[in-house]
């Protein structure tokens, strides 16, 4: 239930730091971008690319919320979102799954979760929550393959740039897919 408190909070950081439009009128806005292969078939987001840092106090959590648009941002779009949690806060370095961070009510956290919405609004999710910290599936999940990592290597008050990678199930558990060459050069919004 933690779990889902967090990710909720992540997520409407995320939208009410973007509004339509916020992305598109800055200054260099066509260089701010998510870029990433699905299986193999290169994709480049350019709308609403931005990065959101925090503290979430009640969780007593640091968190990033990464993410990028293939058009208008829209609860159905295509788009890919990245967040990270961490007891330290978000810095330069690399978050992978397993890892985990304990928030203030003692429950482990995945440090990254991994987003993403094909063309046809199909939902893709890392797969850090459903193994343990060892990278072990919990009862009820087998076959999860939790890989995904997040290399922050550039972060300053104007922005975040990294890579990212990861193995990514449909919310059905029926299918994977493969994220890899991810990259980003992303606004920063705080």
């Amino acid at each position: 239930m933690a779990h889902a408190a967090i990710l909720l909070a992540a997520c409407l950081l995320a939208a009410s730091g973007c509004k339509k439009g916020d992305h598109d009128a800055s200054p260099g806005a066509a260089d701010y971008y998510i870029s990433f292969k699905v299986d193999g078939v290169q994709k480049k987001y350019t709308s609403q690319a931005v990065a959101s840092l925090g503290y979430a106090s009640q969780d007593k959590l640091y968190n990033a919320v990464l993410q990028g648009y293939q058009g208008a941002a829209s609860a159905t779009g295509a788009h890919m979102g990245i967040f990270l949690f961490d007891q330290a806060a978000i810095a330069k370095g690399s978050y992978m799954d397993p890892q985990k961070a304990t928030n203030a009510g003692g429950d482990q956290i995945t440090k990254v979760m991994i987003n993403y919405y094909d063309d046809a609004g199909n939902g893709y999710l890392s797969m850090g929550a459903m193994v343990d910290e060892n990278g072990n599936p919990l009862p009820g999940v087998p076959g999860a393959v939790a890989d995904a990592q997040v290399t922050i290597t550039k972060l300053s008050s104007a922005g975040v740039e990294g890579t990212f990678s990861g193995t990514l199930a449909l919310a059905t558990g029926t299918s994977t897919v493969k994220i890899t060459e991810g990259k980003f050069i992303l606004k920063r919004l705080q």
